[in-house]
């Protein structure tokens, strides 16, 4: 799809076993424009540092929602 129209967004979604490692060698490719996280990368600075949109999924818990609500949160099955 990306060959046919560059105009379209993509992403990356990072599970909580990939390494820093792997993640920055993503970082500086030029097409991908947003990363989801797991949760467990939250509190992680090298994440936070990073300078492309960011998106963290399975959030389940409402406290942890409410201790990081600043952040692109990607929330299941919660009532607030």
């Amino acid at each position: 799809m990306y060959k046919i129209n560059k105009k379209l967004k993509l992403g990356l979604i990072i599970r909580s076993s990939k390494k820093l490692k792997f993640i920055n060698s993503k970082i500086n490719k030029n097409h991908i424009n947003f990363f989801v996280f797991n949760k467990s990368y939250l509190n992680n600075k090298k994440i936070n540092r990073i300078n492309k949109k960011k998106y963290f999924y399975t959030i389940k818990n409402p406290l942890k929602y409410k201790s990081v609500n600043k952040k692109n949160l990607i929330i299941e099955n919660i009532l607030l």
